[in-house]
């Protein structure tokens, strides 16, 4: 009896011990970040009253949200920098994931057309004829024929050397901002910029950034790198780009 009893004493502290242990690995430790913001449309133009909410819970397990103001912006605190930010309005709604971010600039496109009959013969309306179809007569010459396009063949702008130079020239001559580094600043920064007419930069965008002076030295190199070839469309036109450039600190060892 007494090695019975013996038994099942240890086998509730046994048991206990195991309850503490996974009582104790799901502990987590994450700061939290304030962010702040701008919604605007596509044409550019600020979206007010938009809802924007993250994953992250108030005090009273409400999910900690905001609303644009007049002029789009908005901002967020105490949310956890691994956050997915989701916007609402009343035509459209986004989400994009913070990953560290300070800043967002978040752009609401409206909902795409979406073609229904995809194969239109399947929607004929149908009736008899009335009356025989006239045929069409069609008099030929000899004529020689030419191979034309209207706006030419398009082509994306180019640097010189091809985009690897153009990698290379900015990761080798980006210096991670002393400030960032001292208050131990981490994640991705993306400048939306636009090749014109002759290959030079202009309006430069930050959509997304981490603060302390990121976004500015990654602009600042990208504007100091060579002329572009600009995009071909038949004539020279203006093209687009986005970059995005990660900012990651090292643990030494």
């Amino acid at each position: 009896m007494k090695r019975y009893i013996l038994f099942h004493l240890l086998l509730l502290a046994s048991l206990s011990l195991k309850a503490q242990k996974g009582r104790d690995s799901i502990i987590i430790s994450m700061d939290t970040i304030n962010i702040h913001g701008k919604v605007i449309n596509e044409k550019g133009e600020p979206v007010k009253n938009a809802t924007v909410f993250s994953e992250t819970y108030d005090e009273d397990f409400n999910y900690i949200r905001t609303i644009t103001d007049r002029n789009g912006l908005f901002k967020l605190n105490g949310i956890k920098p691994t956050d997915w930010i989701r916007v609402r309005s009343t035509t459209t709604a986004i989400e994009k994931q913070v990953n560290g971010s300070r800043f967002l600039l978040l752009t609401m496109e409206p909902f795409h057309l979406m073609r229904l009959n995809k194969d239109p013969a399947d929607f004929n309306i149908t009736a008899k004829r009335l009356s025989s179809k006239e045929k069409l007569i069609i008099k030929r010459k000899d004529t020689t024929i030419y191979e034309f396009h209207p706006f030419g063949y398009p082509k994306s702008a180019e640097y010189p050397g091809g985009l690897k130079k153009f990698y290379e020239f900015v990761k080798g001559n980006i210096k991670y901002p002393q400030k960032a580094v001292i208050k131990n600043i981490e994640g991705s920064v993306i400048i939306k910029f636009i090749i014109d007419v002759k290959g030079n930069y202009k309006d430069f965008v930050t959509l997304q950034d981490i603060g302390y002076g990121c976004a500015e030295e990654v602009i600042r190199v990208i504007n100091s790198s060579k002329k572009w070839n600009p995009a071909l469309n038949g004539l020279t036109v203006e093209q687009t780009f986005t970059l995005e450039i990660p900012f990651k600190l090292i643990d030494q060892h």
